[in-house]
This record gives structure tokens, C-alpha cells and sequence, in this order.
């Protein structure tokens, strides 16, 4: 009778544990499908942030911010990518603010109007991405779930600006 005890206790224990693994797996999977949510609506934003700012600088009919197309044959980051495009767009916009004639075209102020917005969405998208980013590494480091991280071959996050607050590297900042 014991060792059929002992058997049954044995279960009750890799049963219990069985579940809280696929608990904390599945905790950890759905922090990574709200990251790559985040990530595709982020890429969709600067899609439309790069069309707007294409036809901006089209209106504005300048040379150098023409080199503009260059961008899409590059392999940056996101957030390369949106310091890019905020290089493009701030240009854009001292020249408008130069011109008097700029200053008064409608489609060209439209066309700003809209780039403040997706630039807002930009900065809330960034944020909830960040902010999930923490939890995820929390859970990364945190045990139990640190254990099942590293089974499943997961590796720590980085922040959507590129900073790796786990390195060595102090000055890491960018403006």
C-alpha cells in the first residue's frame, strides 16, 4: 500500500507541476504575442509616417531631402528608422517654416497636421511597447519563470530605443 501512496503522491506532484509550467509558459507566450503585436502596429505607423513625409517633401520639391527613397533600400531598425524619419521631417518642416509661400500651402499643412498625429500614436505605441517589454524581462528574470525562459530558449528583450539595460555599456544614451 505504501509504494502505491508514494506513486499516487508522485503524480499529484508532476501533475502540479505540469501545470504551473504551462501556467508561466503560457504568462511568458503571451507577453511575446503583445510585443509582435506591437512591433507590426509600430512598422504600419511608420509606414504611413514615411508616405506622408514622401509627399511632404514632394510639395516642398527640395534636392536633398529627395535622397529620402534611399531609406527603404537600407536595413535599419525601427528605431533607426524613426530617428531617420524625424531627421527628414524636421528639415521639411524648417524649410516650410522659411517660406512664406510653404507656410500657406494647405495640402502641405494637412499633411504636417497628420504627421503630428501618427507621431503621437507613434509615442503611445512606443510606450505600451516598453511597458511590456518590462514586464516580459521581469518574467525573464524572475523565478519560477526564469526556469521556463530558459528551457524554452528565451532571451531578455531589448527596449524599443535600442538600449540593452542588462550591458555594460553606460552610455548608451542617444538624443
Amino acid at each position: 500500500m505504501s509504494t502505491f501512496y508514494y506513486l499516487i503522491l508522485f503524480t499529484i506532484i508532476i501533475s502540479i507541476l505540469l501545470v504551473i509550467y504551462v501556467v508561466i509558459y503560457n504568462k511568458i507566450q503571451n507577453q511575446i504575442l503583445k510585443l509582435k503585436e506591437t512591433e507590426s502596429e509600430i512598422d504600419e505607423t511608420l509606414r504611413q509616417k514615411y508616405d506622408l513625409i514622401v509627399k511632404i517633401i514632394e510639395i516642398i520639391n527640395d534636392k536633398e531631402l529627395k535622397k529620402i527613397s534611399e531609406l527603404k533600400e537600407k536595413d535599419f531598425s525601427s528605431f533607426e528608422f524613426i530617428r531617420k524619419l524625424n531627421e527628414y521631417e524636421t528639415k521639411a518642416s524648417k524649410i516650410r517654416n522659411d517660406n512664406k509661400k510653404l507656410l500657406k500651402n494647405e495640402e502641405l499643412n494637412n499633411n504636417f497636421n497628420e504627421v503630428n498625429e501618427i507621431n503621437t500614436k507613434l509615442t503611445a505605441q512606443i510606450r505600451y511597447y516598453n511597458d511590456n517589454t518590462s514586464i516580459y524581462n521581469k518574467l525573464f528574470v524572475s523565478f519560477p519563470s526564469n526556469i521556463i525562459a530558459k528551457i524554452s530558449k528565451l532571451e531578455e528583450r531589448m527596449y524599443f530605443d535600442g538600449k540593452n539595460l542588462s550591458d555594460d555599456i553606460e552610455k548608451d544614451f542617444k538624443l
